[in-house]
């Protein structure tokens, strides 16, 4: 019996100083772990952070803060549901928290819950009236509704608090371009550029304006440059392949939308836009093939029924063409056929 004793001690002597170590490095106190959760939140390290924010709710279960940044570090992980959770309470523990509405907002908008996150901005906006990102995110969930004249108003206020505030600028062109006023919202991309000149999202953004515009060179050339910024750009290399097909330039039109496509297997657009550059080629058993890639990726997408069915129309297989194109009228009767853009702000 002494002998085993023994021999456990003498052969584990490095795991007992690793325990020992680690009981040392374990924090003492609520603020301690909170503090190292703000550290690891700082590095990127959300599961880190997430396990010492859980270690200072577990020392101190009315720490605003803890449930403040787990639930800030959950939204960053897209945990939009554990992060409504975590923010929740931290609003119970502290109701004048403006950024725990401001991140619960996100949450709630990124789970396309538009009117409660704009309800969780309301409240951050009223507790602090200055509270830039809040209005820039309230911003964006009305754009999200189609409320483009209320997001125009919140961007510029966030805009009179903060000139520089390019995020702003940003969503304005987004709103500006919504509702079709092409050259507002390339006069408001070019002022986010001069302010932030190496975001490839906002020569993207002023590229889709450009072309939306008729600027087939200018659209060629911001797509390019957001390409040089992002090389994983799938959407810039999707719509520099419009631009070249509005070139008509159908090679390097289709060379980009198949980058689009090996960057992003899932870009149902790029398969529809490739599939209408083969089918202006005559490749129509290509174009079949791309279009039917973009229906399984996206069931809803009533443009790739309705060019299927033309494809189909040409090889003369007028059943299937007569039944894409009853499709394709349905989803955009029902107003099924829509997709576009998210982006929110979290406070910190």
């Amino acid at each position: 019996m002494k002998k085993r004793v023994f021999l456990v001690v003498v052969a584990l002597p490095g795991l007992l100083a690793v325990a020992i170590a680690s009981a040392a490095a374990e924090p003492k106190s609520a603020a301690e772990a909170y503090e190292k959760g703000k550290s690891y939140f700082d590095k990127g390290d959300f599961d880190a952070a997430i396990v010492a924010y859980t270690e200072a709710i577990r020392l101190d279960p009315k720490l605003t803060g803890g449930y403040y940044g787990r639930g800030t570090a959950y939204c960053n992980k897209r945990e939009y549901d554990k992060a409504i959770a975590d923010l929740t309470d931290a609003i119970r523990l502290n109701p004048e928290d403006a950024k725990a509405y401001n991140n619960r907002g996100a949450a709630n908008g990124s789970k396309g819950k538009y009117d409660k996150a704009i309800a969780d901005y309301t409240r951050a906006i009223r507790i602090n009236p200055k509270f830039i990102r809040a209005y820039c995110n309230r911003g964006d969930a009305y754009s999200q509704k189609g409320d483009n004249d209320k997001a125009i108003a919140d961007y510029l206020q966030a805009i009179s608090l903060d000139p520089k505030c390019t995020i702003a600028y940003c969503g304005l062109g987004m709103a500006y371009e919504d509702k079709g006023e092409h050259q507002k919202a390339i006069t408001e991309y070019c002022e986010a550029i001069r302010l932030e000149s190496k975001d490839a999202s906002v020569y993207y953004n002023r590229g889709i304006a450009y072309g939306n515009n008729g600027e087939h060179d200018k659209a060629l050339a911001d797509f390019s440059e957001a390409i040089r910024l992002n090389p994983k750009h799938a959407d810039a290399y999707n719509d520099r392949g419009f631009a070249y097909t509005n070139q008509g330039e159908r090679d390097k039109a289709i060379a980009d939308y198949s980058e689009a496509i090996r960057l992003n297997p899932n870009h149902a657009d790029a398969y529809c836009d490739r599939g209408d550059a083969y089918s202006n080629q005559g490749e129509r058993d290509k174009a079949i093939a791309d279009y039917s890639e973009a229906i399984r990726v996206n069931p809803k997408f009533a443009s790739a029924y309705y060019n299927r069915g033309l494809a189909y129309e040409k090889e003369r297989e007028y059943d299937k063409a007569v039944a894409d194109s009853t499709e394709a009228i349905r989803l955009m009767a029902t107003g099924l056929s829509g997709q576009f853009r998210n982006v929110t702000s979290l406070a910190t």
